[in-house]
């Protein structure tokens, strides 16, 4: 977790995959969609004005500074027809939605940065997580916006990889499991990590929670009382639902 404040804090995100799939921009096989999940423009300048903006201090200059940088993306829009997409895909994020952002392996470039997070927020979605690389550590701190990321980047995505597709099956890019996040699989994010819940198994899932819940809280009310946990534990989670119970 790289914000609010990595590894502190309460931060906890849940919430339905809303998933981005970005390829290296030589494989040509993949989908190339009309839109970006933020836009298909004239990218470099743009990245130009926002690394100024990150260094400006004085919130009056940040403002007009903001100002300017929207007006130039629109007319970018505006004099490059052919790149507008029909909708911009993180203008679509539905509300209380998790964006996960599935990067290839060993890509140094972030792939996401402060501009997403601001528009992530607006449109009400509850936090990101990234597959790869992030970046604008402090923009997502100061908006209290929750970012998961496995490691941060300081260079823009652009010159290597692009979007594929939107709301599609991604495959984790890990070599200790073999994982596939599909949309509208619920995300859990806190201080200990991330989890997928994959949607199927979503209602067997919460009848079994409140089981092991109740177990681990009694465990823990006698461990307090000196009891060992092995005898705790045999009386406690003999009770806990199984699958098979269902």
């Amino acid at each position: 977790m790289w914000s609010p404040k990595r590894q502190e804090g309460p931060t906890k995100i849940i919430g339905p995959a809303y998933t981005v799939k970005y390829v290296r921009n030589n494989h040509g096989t993949d989908p190339k969609p009309q839109g970006h999940y933020v836009s298909q423009l004239n990218l470099l300048m743009i990245f130009l004005w926002c690394s100024i903006f990150r260094y400006m201090t004085e919130p009056a200059r940040r403002r007009c500074l903001a100002t300017l940088l929207f007006n130039l993306m629109g007319k970018i829009i505006q004099s490059h027809p052919s790149h507008t997409p029909n909708a911009n895909q993180i203008d679509t994020v539905p509300p209380g939605s998790v964006v996960f952002i599935s990067a290839p392996a060993n890509i140094v470039n972030a792939v996401y940065g402060g501009l997403m997070s601001n528009r992530a927020q607006y449109s009400s979605a509850v936090g990101t997580i990234v597959d790869g690389r992030v970046r604008d550590l402090q923009e997502h701190r100061d908006l209290k916006y929750p970012v998961f990321a496995r490691d941060i980047g300081t260079t823009a995505p652009a010159e290597v990889v692009r979007v594929s597709e939107i709301n599609t099956p991604v495959r984790l890019q890990s070599g200790d499991q073999d994982a596939i996040i599909s949309p509208h699989d619920y995300l859990i994010g806190d201080l200990n990590g991330v989890v997928c819940l994959p949607k199927g198994l979503a209602d067997k899932a919460v009848q079994l929670m409140a089981s092991q819940v109740e177990a681990d809280e009694k465990i823990a009310e006698d461990l307090a009382r000196g009891r060992t946990f092995a005898e705790a534990s045999r009386e406690h989670r003999a009770k806990v639902k199984k699958p098979e119970d269902l």
